[in-house]
């Protein structure tokens, strides 16, 4: 003990002479590294094992390896572990962890000399600043990680919640569908963690295998563990893991699920401080196993404001522009580019796989141009790397190879929900996949579809689950569905359904029914536009085309969608076969001029509203000769013909009053009491505007209201 308190300690250790005969052991019992107590060829990791013993007893007050004599001491640092859990609660994690490094049976799995330790610990004691100390550290963790030679993009909340997840439970599985980037993230997740499992990092790919009995050979591969001709290859393994704290990546266990279950589920049991890191298209199945989702990268939008500087906060956008680069250094997000990039990051859905194929063909498109293409993705998205699985070199392979694995049931349930976009609920995926599914059923293929990562459930409040495919998938399933032949049946079935909700809102009159109506609608709109689409093919499609597209009036208005409103109405209104003079062109034509007439465009509103008055009269329809008389007195009052805007509102209120139509009436006296206010007639606007509020109020139209008020 030094002046300065100091202490030095001076230990002559073990000193021999030189043998010819075979080595001994020699060594303190309990103290002695397990290839001392053999007699095997030793160097300073036997000291490093030595030193874990005396830090380990410092520490707990225990000897690290106990028995009742010398020979039960040696046997227990030879083959058994020490009690961790004895350590103190507060110690440090990487002082913890350096003692199970020291301690390793392995000399390799040890740290890689005293320097290493000695760093740790003064780090620990705060009195030295991380540094090439905990590069050392990680580097000495054996592991057969390959190497990316891509940069890791993004992630990071993914990263985090899948490194809680594996703090808590022994066994995570990342799941999602082919593409999403399972396996990047997991071996990112590995490498990140090469410093806190002593025991070693292990990554097997099971991709390539096809037959089951070859999964042990696998795993005994990754971690150089040969077969012992007496023994089972799973205890073999299970014996080399038995006293390690490791990391294990099993990746691509989805086509073989119940032999990955197995197999995974003995070692945790032979294996305690072992952990398990699985990727999957569906779970494993295994007890303690949490499933973690891994979702699409983050990408904008339709509505997003696009801007360059806007852009880079996204995921997907990030991963594109660092792909693109990779094959095209000159390549910059610019003003230029940045509505396209956003737009094939959004239609692709922030597929990792698929945002990398598309970034292959900057190389010879610019982004307008893989933009422009993306409606036929499969023959654009090829070219992956050479060195990947076949299924991974384009993205109609990787959804093939989901496709291949599913039962035929299931198979049958995907193609047939493919005229769904947007999404569906449980109630429409009965109705439209057959003429008469049963409810039940349909849940249970369903549920194998959201546990196999192909269907995505999502829960919105406490309103009923929709389910929804990722772009990608859906064009795949339709695919399969045009295959099949299934095709015009399944989609005339959806069209019919879409068609009969919205003609059942326009019936609404209750104001609180219309609003839960308008709710309803704002999921189902991308199924309202393929329907339309469907139109083109479907029997007697002109004139469903303009009931389908005349029905949602009242939605477009109270969503303020003008614009789509007067696109889809004069798409119906110019198809083959819509120009016959039927109730449904008279219709679409009044509520074309009546959008038109919203959007201040009087000189397109006025021929269509004329046209329709004449085929109602013409039809002999009074409600519909009053509606387009209404439609025609605004055009007139904004054009500043009183006159006739006066004539037309006075016929149009006699005739909805003979019909007892009180929301027309209201209307009409609307009507007039803008007309009277544009003359400067206050006190006329008033009291039209007055009794236009007794009407709504006494309907519940809180929407005309407002604009009465």
């Amino acid at each position: 003990l030094t002046p300065r308190g100091l202490v030095k300690v001076l230990d002559f250790g073990l000193a021999s002479r030189g043998r010819d005969t075979a080595v001994e052991a020699e060594g303190t019992p309990g103290y002695m590294s397990p290839e001392q107590a053999l007699g095997s060829p030793q160097d300073h990791r036997t000291d490093l094992f030595s030193f874990g013993c005396v830090l380990y007893e410092c520490l707990v007050g225990k000897v690290a390896f106990d028995g009742p004599d010398p020979f039960s001491r040696v046997a227990a640092a030879m083959y058994a572990a020490p009690n961790f859990e004895a350590l103190p609660a507060d110690l440090s994690a990487s002082v913890r962890t350096l003692l199970e490094q020291c301690l390793a049976k392995d000399p390799d799995a040890r740290p890689a000399s005293m320097q290493v330790v000695r760093g740790v610990l003064l780090e620990a004691s705060g009195q030295r600043q991380r540094g090439d100390t905990a590069t050392e550290l990680i580097i000495a963790t054996p592991n057969n990680l390959p190497r990316n030679l891509t940069r890791f993009v993004g992630r990071e909340r993914e990263l985090q919640n899948t490194l809680d997840a594996l703090q808590r439970t022994r066994l995570v599985t990342l799941t999602g569908v082919g593409g999403c980037g399972k396996t990047r993230l997991a071996l990112a997740l590995a490498e990140s963690q090469l410093g806190a499992f002593p025991g070693g990092v292990w990554f097997a790919d099971l991709a390539p295998i096809t037959d089951s009995e070859r999964i042990p050979d696998v795993l005994a591969k990754a971690l150089g563990v040969r077969e012992e001709a007496d023994r089972r290859l799973e205890d073999t393994l299970g014996s080399f893991l038995e006293a390690r704290h490791a990391l294990l990546v099993l990746d691509n266990c989805e086509h073989l699920l119940s032999e990955c279950a197995a197999l995974t589920e003995t070692l945790l049991e032979l294996a305690p401080q072992l952990r398990v890191l699985a990727t999957s298209r569906e779970g494993l199945g295994v007890s303690g196993e949490q499933l973690l989702a891994v979702p699409s990268m983050s990408a904008p939008s339709a509505r997003e404001v696009i801007d360059a500087a806007t852009l880079e906060r996204f995921d997907a956008v990030r991963l594109f522009v660092d792909r693109a680069r990779a094959v095209s250094p000159d390549f910059a997000l610019t003003p230029d580019n940045a509505a396209a990039v956003a737009e094939v990051c959004r239609r692709l859905d922030g597929i990792p796989l698929a945002l990398e194929l598309a970034a292959a063909r900057v190389k010879v498109l610019n982004v307008q141009q893989i933009a422009a293409r993306l409606d036929d993705r499969f023959k654009l998205l090829t070219g992956g790397s050479r060195t990947a699985m076949p299924r991974h070199q384009t993205l109609r392979a990787t959804l093939q190879w989901s496709h291949d694995l599913l039962l035929p049931p299931e198979r049958e349930l995907l193609r047939r929900l493919a005229p769904f976009a947007g999404g569906w609920t449980l109630t429409t995926a009965a109705r439209v996949t057959e003429e008469s599914a049963d409810e039940f059923d349909v849940l249970d293929v369903l549920q194998h579809l959201v546990d196999k990562s192909l269907v995505v459930v999502e829960r919105i409040g406490a309103g009923e689950a929709r389910y929804r495919f990722l772009e990608s998938v859906r064009q795949f399933a339709a695919e399969r569905l045009d295959e099949s032949g299934e095709g015009p049946a399944v989609r005339e079935r959806h069209l019919a359904w879409i068609l009969e909700l919205v003609e059942r809102g326009d019936r609404l009159t209750d104001g609180a029914q219309q609003q839960a109506f308008f709710a309803e609608l704002d999921a189902e709109l991308e199924n309202l536009l393929a329907g339309l689409a469907y139109c083109a093919q479907a029997t007697n499609g002109a004139e469903r085309a303009l009931r389908l597209a005349t029905a949602p009036w009242r939605f477009y208005s109270a969503r303020g969608h003008y614009e789509l409103a007067r696109r889809v109405l004069e798409d119906a209104l110019h198809r083959p076969g819509a120009e016959d003079g039927t109730p449904a062109r008279a219709n679409a034509l009044v509520r074309a001029g009546a959008f038109a007439l919203y959007q201040g465009d009087y000189e397109a509103a006025r021929p269509h509203i004329e046209e329709s008055l004449a085929l109602y009269r013409h039809l002999g329809d009074e409600k519909g000769v009053a509606r387009a008389l209404s439609g025609l007195s605004v055009v007139a009052t904004f054009q500043g013909d009183n006159a006739a805007a006066r004539a037309c509102n006075q016929e149009s209120l006699a005739r909805y009053r003979a019909l007892g139509e009180r929301r027309g009436e209201a209307n009409t006296l609307h009507n007039l009491g803008m007309l009277a206010w544009s003359e400067g007639n206050a006190t006329d606007a008033i009291a039209y505007y007055v009794q236009a509020l007794r009407l709504l109020g006494a309907l519940g139209d809180r929407q005309h209201m407002a604009l009465t008020l």
